[in-house]
């Protein structure tokens, strides 16, 4: 447990699911660190980002902290509710799964109990995304509750319209699916203990909505049925693209520049392209496997343990200048 102290304070989890394999695990938490190595590197944030960690080994963890992390072990989550409404309403394709094989994600419902994260504003970002610009913005100058909404226009053009949008019930009401679907990904927040217990009684009792059938089920069901209930789409405040840019066509719409991204978050592959195209401006469609620079900085300094080096930091900019 995190003593709290009333600051803002950026977070994220680096949670080891109990089926990974000894590779898998180690490339989870070099990415995690990556993560926390792209944030001290480019926002030099005043208080150290909380790692929620869970699965990993001694010298996993020794890599978060090297990168710049403050680890505490996630307490955990309850047993998953097999009978509970969202269970027992999946698709015929995962009729016979115990649990959802994304339950990992459950853990990040621990992120808004204030006694946990000992933080008065939070800014939880996922271990998959890469701060490519100061992102201080985030705590700074965001409004919370604030995060990401996938509008319709969001749609990749290879995702059919009844993939996208299967239609969504939450309490036996049509619900729109641009009004109530935002990422959890980047989300700014002030931890609440009267939030935090209804997130868990949510998550033990099955009661919420599936938001996104082709990521079925996650903790942002949770997250997201929670907010719709509560608030009917008036909150989150809708967060800048900036902040989590996805590299829909929406992404880019949102912003008046590439300059202006700050936080990329998409998966391996499609996050180098996307670094390539805001930081060096080399085009999505242009044939290449060629490493961003920033990529390559980030992953030197994590190697030489590096993270807050003042002259890393100057090659961090260098990589990715606006």
């Amino acid at each position: 447990m995190v003593g709290t102290d009333g600051a803002m304070r950026f977070a994220s989890m680096c949670i080891a699911s109990p089926g990974l394999g000894a590779k898998e695990r180690e490339a989870l938490a070099r990415r995690c660190a990556l993560m926390v190595c792209s944030l001290l590197l480019t926002t030099a944030p005043a208080a150290k980002p909380l790692v929620m960690v869970s699965g990993l080994d001694a010298a996993q963890l020794g890599l978060l902290a090297r990168a710049g992390a403050e680890t505490v072990p996630s307490p955990g989550i309850g047993p998953w509710n097999s009978s509970g409404l969202v269970w027992r309403r999946r698709p015929a394709a995962l009729a016979a799964a115990a649990e959802p094989a994304r339950l990992y994600t459950y853990h990040k419902l621990r992120m808004w109990d204030p006694a946990f994260v000992g933080a008065r504003r939070v800014a939880f970002v996922d271990s998959d995304a890469v701060f490519v610009r100061n992102g201080s913005g985030l705590l700074e100058t965001v409004a919370p509750p604030a995060a990401l909404y996938l509008r319709d226009d969001c749609k990749p053009p290879n995702v059919p319209w009844e993939t996208w949008d299967p239609g969504i019930i939450i309490d036996g009401a049509a619900v729109p699916k641009a009004a109530a679907y935002w990422n959890t990904g980047v989300v700014v927040y002030e931890p609440d203990a009267g939030v935090y217990g209804d997130l868990v009684a949510a998550y033990r009792s099955g009661d919420f909505a599936a938001l996104d059938m082709g990521a079925y089920v996650c903790e942002g069901d949770v997250l997201q049925t929670y907010y719709w209930r509560k608030f009917r789409g008036d909150l989150p405040r809708p967060l800048d693209a900036k902040f989590n840019f996805r590299g829909y066509k929406c992404s880019y719409a949102e912003i008046s520049s590439k300059a202006d991204v700050r936080v990329v978050h998409k998966e391996d592959r499609r996050a180098q392209r996307l670094i390539l195209d805001v930081c060096e401006g080399v085009d999505l469609r242009a044939r290449t496997d060629r490493v961003p620079a920033l990529l390559a900085e980030l992953r030197a300094a994590l190697d030489a343990g590096t993270c807050g080096d003042d002259r890393a930091r100057a090659r961090v900019r260098d990589a990715c200048p606006g």
